[in-house]
């Protein structure tokens, strides 16, 4: 009965026919990539190689992470995202204003939130008094959102 409580739950799989046939269910083998570096700062090139990987976890919300990207720089500071950090970033959650969002522009990458979005402007604020909002014109420039902030990570020393 025990077993099958597990089983219901998705943890593990039981086999009919098989003597101790038990075997762990694939999804919590699944890992989540660690690809590049992304800029709270100014933007930064964006460089994708895995880093490493992180296993998916149902106890986080590892099935909206598409990736992780570790932070470079300190303007997301007032809301909590320091250098260093791992953000989950997701490509289905739905960018809206005022989202934590990881942009491409220009080919440089960076992570801010989104104040302001129409086809002639785009505002992103980075979250530290030190910094400007930066404007983007999507006329002129190269613009990509490329997901939104869904985790964020901090690795124990």
């Amino acid at each position: 009965q025990h077993l099958r409580a597990i089983e219901k739950k998705g943890y593990i799989k039981i086999l009919s026919g098989a003597s101790r046939g038990i075997v762990l269910n694939d999804s919590e083998n699944e890992q989540i990539p660690v690809i590049g570096l992304v800029a709270a700062g100014g933007p930064i090139l964006a460089e994708e190689n895995i880093e490493k990987t992180i296993p998916k976890s149902k106890n986080l919300l590892s099935n909206e992470i598409d990736y992780y990207l570790r932070v470079k720089g300190d303007s997301m500071v007032d809301i909590g995202i320091f250098e260093e950090d791992l953000i989950g970033v997701s490509k289905s959650v739905s960018t809206k204003v005022g989202s934590v969002i990881v942009a491409r522009i220009n080919n440089e990458v960076t992570v801010k939130t989104l104040i302001e979005m129409s086809q002639n402007k785009v505002v992103l604020r980075p979250e530290n008094q030190n910094y400007n909002d930066i404007i983007v014109n999507p006329q002129v420039d190269e613009l990509a959102i490329e997901g939104s902030c869904v985790a964020l990570l901090r690795e124990s020393i």
